[in-house]
């Protein structure tokens, strides 16, 4: 088979893929009358910046570390194989020893310097915050601990929306309990604040691990079968998100591609199916077709990017 006509093939099964799309997410759209539901999920998870992958970040103090872990993985990895799919990362922000506050302070210090942080805070669509254990040593009631965390959630939303063009679905954690009488009381004080306090989306309840499930090896950290009860229990909280997530993501025009998205990543008008006018929905440009949906014609070559496909060759290439 010649190149151009394995280039035609090519194109034409795209083109299939591409009208099997729009007729399977426009007709969700039709079935849910006051929420359109656009970029293909991963998985049973909301891609909320219609990027193709689901990474969620997790951050908190040396327990979203992972340390007291015998195999090294902590719950974020081990979320990321009870999940099992390439297009699924979970990403460990954790810091041993930190407070609310600390952690707020960290990632305004570190968040633009290109380093660790910078990375792992990429294209985020959801975050997990579990903080709070190490206020015990600051003095700090439970309440006002509370204030500090949703503090952090605030500046996490704020900032990854003004960097990455949309704001991930951020929620919390109640704190796992420990061996420590003397710490304990202050430990369930902070998670009745927390599932007092609006706003904040406690949808992991950690304090609900039994304490001799934890597998706690010195008074504080879980060890790895405790960690592998968290992991279940963060995966739990994922999927309570997706109703969160379905509330927020909107697709006013129909292209299968999310209104947030469209004004913070690829710069399309939300309410035009097709922004460019070259006959090809903003979605089929970005989810299958990989060509500017601000260009009618990609590659410059003189022929439109939907003239090209229908004539089989490749808009990307001139």
């Amino acid at each position: 088979m010649t190149p151009s006509r394995v280039k035609q093939k090519v194109f034409k099964t795209l083109q299939g893929l591409s009208h099997s799309l729009s007729s399977i997410l426009l007709g969700g759209a039709l079935i849910f009358s006051t929420q359109a539901f656009a970029c293909p999920n991963i998985l049973e998870y909301i891609d909320t910046n219609c990027d193709g992958s689901i990474r969620f970040m997790l951050t908190g103090d040396s327990i979203v570390r992972g340390v007291g872990d015998e195999e090294g993985l902590g719950y974020p990895k081990r979320l990321k194989q009870l999940v099992g799919d390439s297009h699924f990362k979970a990403l460990n922000l954790g810091v041993p020893g930190t407070t609310p506050r600390e952690l707020r302070r960290s990632f305004i210090r570190n968040i633009d310097k290109g380093g660790k942080t910078t990375r792992r805070t990429r294209d985020i669509d959801y975050t997990l915050i579990q903080v709070g254990t190490n206020s015990y040593w600051t003095g700090d009631q439970p309440f006002q601990v509370v204030m500090q965390i949703h503090r952090l959630k605030k500046y996490i939303e704020r900032a990854l929306e003004e960097r990455n063009g949309t704001k991930p679905i951020v929620f919390t954690a109640t704190v796992p309990m420990t061996e420590r009488s003397f710490q304990n009381p202050f430990l369930s004080d902070l998670n009745t604040e927390l599932l007092r306090k609006q706003g904040l989306n406690v949808l992991v309840r950690f304090d609900k691990i039994p304490v001799d499930k934890l597998a706690i090896r010195d008074s504080l950290h879980p060890g790895a079968a405790g960690y592998k009860r968290m992991a279940r229990r963060a995966r739990k909280g994922l999927e309570k998100a997706q109703p969160i997530a379905a509330e927020i993501v909107t697709d006013q025009d129909f292209d299968n591609l999310y209104d947030a998205a469209e004004i913070g990543i690829y710069f399309t008008n939300p309410t035009l199916t097709d922004t460019d006018e070259d006959e090809l929905s903003d979605g089929e440009e970005v989810l299958i077709y990989k060509t500017n949906p601000l260009l009618s014609d990609t590659d410059g070559d003189g022929a439109s990017d939907y003239a090209e496909i229908q004539s089989g060759t490749d808009p990307l290439i001139p």
